[in-house]
């Protein structure tokens, strides 16, 4: 950790989103580029509310898809850089019926389906390190973010657990089914291994992803008695309803509405399509904007808050 320097709090983010954050701090900022064992990363240095803030875009130059992203350099970097405490925002896929698109799902806890565990202890001069995983995610900062980002407006489902998948493919229908039996509410690409290398570090997170996809699109694939009883509401519909500002239909309307009236529904020759994706385009413009207001006001925040005793402080590799 460099010495001298206050406390500050890690956002990780979209580039438009750092960019944004960027905008709303105080006085001068700068961007450092912080060497790592993994690679240099930018680091946008500010304030926000009196706060020192540490920003680091998911994707700088050329974007690299999720499941690439150098992890390891980024949450050195922000260690490095004086960061206790860390947001970290994506976006999700939906395997829960209440987590619509556009909706923040703050999770709790994990489950990795990727096969691989990123860490920064791989033997040697290192050593090996057994990180305590129990509570993966800051209950503390997640209620903060919560409470936050309700207060601009957003919908927010907390808790729950999400799925982490290699990527870059969505998850099948048959592995949508298996991760919501294992108890899943969202897919991620990336939140098991940012979580794993942030608690080997002794940095508190928490995750934020929006949901920009939803396996209920998907043919019916969810377990339990309502399985195959009705439709679920189709992308469409979906989209549709949020365009207009209302609920979206419930399976029975769907079913009942028959072949003209399903035709209606998803659009006259697919007509309604370009209106809708511009409605979700829209939509999850408005909810980017609103969550990086809500990340700007976390930071004072989370660095006003006590000293967490909850999670449990790594030690972090030599040299750090």
């Amino acid at each position: 950790m460099v010495e001298g320097r206050a406390l500050a709090v890690g956002v990780i983010g979209s580039q438009a989103g750092i960019d944004r954050l960027k905008g709303r701090a105080e006085g001068k900022v700068r961007l450092e580029a912080v060497r790592t064992p993994y690679g240099s990363v930018d680091v946008l240095r500010g304030l926000v509310g009196g706060a020192p803030f540490a920003g680091v875009a998911k994707a700088i130059a050329a974007p690299a898809p999720p499941h690439r992203m150098p992890h390891r350099a980024t949450y050195w970097a922000l260690k490095k850089s004086g960061c206790a405490r860390v947001l970290t925002t994506s976006v999700v896929t939906s395997l829960d019926e209440r987590l619509r698109l556009g909706d923040l799902f703050v999770p709790h806890d994990f489950l990795d389906f990727t096969g691989w565990s990123p860490t920064y202890f791989e033997g040697g001069p290192e050593g090996v390190h057994n990180a305590e995983m129990d509570a993966p995610f800051c209950r503390g900062l997640s209620r903060e973010l919560v409470s936050l980002a309700r207060s601009f407006g957003l919908r927010v489902l907390e808790e729950g657990t999400v799925a982490t998948v290699p990527g870059p493919q969505h998850p099948s229908a048959a592995e949508c089914a298996r991760l919501a039996q294992a108890g899943a509410r969202a897919v991620s690409f990336s939140a098991a291994a940012e979580a794993k290398l942030a608690r080997e570090l002794g940095i508190c997170l928490v995750a934020a992803g929006v949901t920009v996809r939803g396996a209920l699109d998907e043919k019916a694939w969810r377990p339990g008695p309502e399985a195959g009883e009705g439709k679920e509401p189709s992308q469409a519909e979906l989209l549709r309803a949020f365009a207009e500002g209302r609920e979206p239909p419930p399976r029975a309307e769907a079913a009942s509405a028959g072949p003209r009236g399903r035709r209606h529904m998803q659009g006259e020759k697919g007509g309604a399509r370009p209106r809708e994706a511009e409605a979700l385009k829209a939509k999850l413009k408005d909810v980017d904007l609103r969550l990086e207001e809500a990340a700007a006001a976390f930071v004072p925040q989370a660095a006003a808050m006590a000293p967490c005793r909850n999670c449990p402080k790594g030690e972090g590799p030599h040299g750090l």
